[in-house]
């Protein structure tokens, strides 16, 4: 394009200078006075011409030469003056355009000049257009590019997207009503047939979180709801949006966007119920109840009413898990869960804390009889056997009942008195229920004094041993002994054994106190053995909780090598709740126990389960029998038939068998008849200390 224009310019420019040329060359009366002479020129030799031609017509010569010549000179310099006058006039006019056409050219130049300025900074306007166009045309493809990424955005996500128009009441779906399963046709676009979907029971919260965004009152909208799906059952749907308002605040328009939640709410409520319900029974758990318990104690503080909890613990359920394992009793448990819940109209009153505990909160009661009334109909209800895969269990419960505020001013408090409450009621004979009082209090500072006291013992070496001896009853002669936990305690008071055993097994102090008594009793009798008496074996009594150690072999094992003990004369004494607790595990046990040369001793035979199937799978020596069938001998037929027919079995099977508690002549005389082997009891010794073993072993010898 500048080429163009240059070789315009230059064309302009040469007729430019071809004009001032015939400015300076062109004088308008040299030019007229040439052009007259050759006028004249030539009229003269074209009046000669004629002058022949006037000849031949006149007939005086002299005449004719004479009018013609006058007549031609006139007529020359009249035509010539003329035509002088003409070309000045028109030279003059010519030269005053070529003037006029001159000052134009050089205007026309000067604007040409001021063009040339125009059309570079037109050049440069040019020039930013195209920057602009290709700034707009880049523009316009990215928007392309937006909107195509946006489309496949929106066709690509689950998302719905909405926008909703205050002014006509309208509202404009894209994908929320395929989210529910609708098609265009089946909703209509207004904002009532949206809100007509939304869940009876969100419904108020959506319409109070939409108010107080429109209000100002929340910076952004966001909602959480059910909406209703064309198959009838409903999806949880999270709706987001922003508004654009007018200046006096109306809101115009707003849009938004629709995601559906129902798995994230299902997880939600997935994790809740792990969180805060039991996953066997499936009723709320231990952290439920906290919280439910401090509602319910804030709710009654505050508006100065009374509340109670029920602590309630399933009795003997420890014999269904032991006897036929854990699958059994967890399907127990769900059906004595189910039938304490359904008592209970009202959601969420019954929770398992643990184990075989349930607690009921009564978060409002008008009096105290209200709790007593639920316990006795609880009682009532485990009054009918749970029956499972045509199983009957037979099952009761000791139910423990703690008010607020009486027995309790916090949770801790209220729930730490209604166990022992419950504690209480099984002290008393179990299947019953038992208000609690400041009685128990004392009772339970009592118990964790002694428990205190007990863990101090270990340390103090307060724990000392007594043995009682077991003696032939053919030869009368001492051939074993059972070794006795006893305790001293700092001030010389001796704590009966049924104080604090049971203690120590509850409280798991009994796995260490366990160790001690097997080590004490194997470096007593290494002692007796190296004073050359007569060996003989020493019976240690072993806890299901020692039993259950993992490491019980190696500790055995470990004791044996440190005190120097043959195992032949280590008899361990197990009971049977022991033995059924996990039969597999205890099989193996007692093989291991029995491949070291451990002889194995089942205690107490007969107050338990008593089934026939112990003696034949487990690796058993001996058999003790109880002294609750050696006390009615003397009176009661049943027993005496009894025991007589467990000594037969036992000796049948090649076991040893001893009698405990034997405490009179016709006990011991009865025993020999049937051929009992062994026998210990006051009849024939009380426990004694280490030196009086000695003694009776010397006399014995």
């Amino acid at each position: 394009m500048n080429r163009k224009f240059e070789n315009e310019r230059l064309k302009r420019l040469s007729k430019l200078n071809d004009i001032k040329n015939l400015k300076r060359n062109f004088i308008p009366w040299r030019v007229s006075i040439k052009l007259c002479s050759i006028y004249v020129v030539l009229s003269i030799v074209c009046m000669l011409a004629t002058d022949k031609l006037i000849l031949f017509i006149t007939n005086t010569n002299t005449q004719f030469l004479r009018l013609q010549l006058v007549k031609g000179l006139i007529y020359i310099i009249l035509t010539g003056a003329l035509l002088y006058i003409l070309m000045y006039k028109q030279f003059v006019t010519n030269k005053r355009w070529a003037y006029k056409l001159l000052e134009s050219y050089e205007q026309l130049e000067e604007t040409y000049g001021e063009l040339e300025n125009t059309y570079k900074e037109l050049e440069v306007t040019e020039e930013e257009l195209k920057l602009q166009y290709e700034e707009v045309r880049k523009r316009e493809e990215d928007i392309k590019k937006s909107q195509q990424s946006y489309h496949l955005a929106v066709e690509g996500s689950n998302d719905g997207l909405w926008e909703m128009d205050f002014c006509d009441n309208s509202l404009y779906y894209h994908r929320t009503k395929e989210l529910l399963g609708y098609s265009e046709e089946d909703l209509t676009d207004k904002i009532e047939t949206f809100t007509a979907l939304i869940h009876p029971e969100d419904y108020k919260l959506y319409e109070e979180t939409f108010k107080d965004y429109l209000h100002g009152k929340s910076p952004y909208y966001i909602n959480e709801f059910r909406m209703k799906t064309k198959y009838g059952n409903y999806k949880w749907i999270m709706s987001r949006g922003k508004a654009i308002f007018s200046e006096d605040g109306k809101p115009l328009r707003m849009a938004g966007s629709h995601s559906d939640i129902s798995s994230r709410k299902y997880s939600e409520e997935l994790i809740y119920k792990m969180a805060y319900y039991d996953g066997l029974t499936g009723l709320p758990n231990r952290s439920y109840f906290n919280r439910s318990l401090q509602e319910a104690i804030y709710f009654c503080r505050k508006n100065n009413e009374k509340m109670a909890l029920l602590f309630l613990d399933l009795d003997n359920f420890k014999l269904i898990n032991d006897s036929q394992g854990h699958n059994e009793g967890d399907e127990v448990l769900k059906a004595a869960g189910e039938m304490i819940n359904g008592i209970f109209t009202v959601k969420d009153r019954v929770f398992r804390i643990g184990g075989d505990e349930f607690v009921i909160l009564l978060p409002s009661i008008e009096n105290e009889e209200e709790p007593v009334f639920w316990a006795e109909k609880i009682i009532q209800a485990f009054k009918d056997p749970i029956v499972l895969e045509n199983h009957q269990h037979y099952l009761c419960a000791s139910i423990g009942i703690a008010i607020y505020p009486g027995h309790g001013d916090n949770g801790n408090t209220l729930l730490k008195n209604a166990d022992a409450a419950m504690y209480r009621a099984k002290e008393m004979g179990k299947n019953q229920y038992y208000i609690y009082s400041k009685e128990i209090n004392e009772m339970v500072m009592e118990k964790a004094e002694m428990e205190h006291s007990l863990r101090r013992a270990l340390n103090n070496k307060e724990f000392f041993l007594m043995y009682q001896p077991q003696l032939d009853l053919e030869t009368g002669r001492m051939v074993g002994v059972e070794a006795l936990l006893r305790w001293r305690k700092s001030d010389g008071t001796i704590v009966p054994p049924l104080k604090f055993i049971p203690l120590a097994e509850e409280t798991g102090l009994i796995r260490q106190i366990g160790l001690w008594v097997l080590e004490e009793a194997c470096v007593q009798n290494k002692l007796w053995q190296e004073k050359s008496c007569e060996p003989f074996k020493v019976a240690v009594n072993i806890s299901a909780r020692e039993f259950e150690e993992t490491d019980f072999i190696n500790k055995v094992h470990e004791i044996l090598i440190k005190t120097g003990l043959d195992p032949q004369y280590l008899e361990l004494e197990v009971t049977e709740g022991t033995l059924v607790k996990r039969m597999d595990y205890t099989t193996e046990i007692l093989n291991k126990l029995k491949s070291m040369g451990i002889s194995i001793s089942l205690d107490d035979f007969g107050t338990g389960y008593s089934s026939m199937n112990y003696l034949k799978d487990f690796p058993i020596d001996t058999l003790k029998i109880d002294k609750s069938f050696i006390d009615n001998l003397e009176t009661d037929s049943k027993e005496q038939l009894l025991t007589k027919m467990v000594i037969k079995l036992a000796r049948d099977m090649n076991l040893t068998v001893i009698a405990e508690g034997v405490e009179s002549f016709s006990q011991k005389d009865f025993l020999i008849h049937q051929g009992c082997h062994r026998a210990q009891g006051y009849y024939f010794s009380k426990p004694l200390p280490v030196e009086d073993i000695e003694n009776m072993i010397v006399k014995s010898n």
